[in-house]
């Protein structure tokens, strides 16, 4: 004698009480940008870190910000990084 689950017995009243009602599928355009809004903080996420992750570089390292490294992608402060880096 088999056992039927939970799920098994739901499906089975469902089913002699008459049709399910049918479900909304929507078209492969909505899904589409579903996936697409669903995957957005998985891209969003790490450019967001990244200024902190290097202004905790730049602090261990002893370059405390000064005026100049407020926007730390800015072209001043990428100017100032390359001519310590360069030496």
């Amino acid at each position: 004698m088999q056992v039927m689950s939970h799920e098994s017995i739901c499906l089975a009243r469902i089913c002699r009480s008459g049709p399910a009602l049918p479900r909304y599928v929507p078209p492969v355009r909505f899904r589409w940008l579903r996936v697409l809004s669903c995957y957005r903080p998985e891209l969003v996420q790490p450019c967001e870190q990244l200024p902190n992750q290097v202004h905790k570089a730049l602090d261990q390292d002893g370059l405390h910000q000064c005026w100049a490294l407020t926007d730390i992608f800015g072209l001043s402060t990428r100017r100032i990084l390359g001519g310590l880096a360069a030496g």
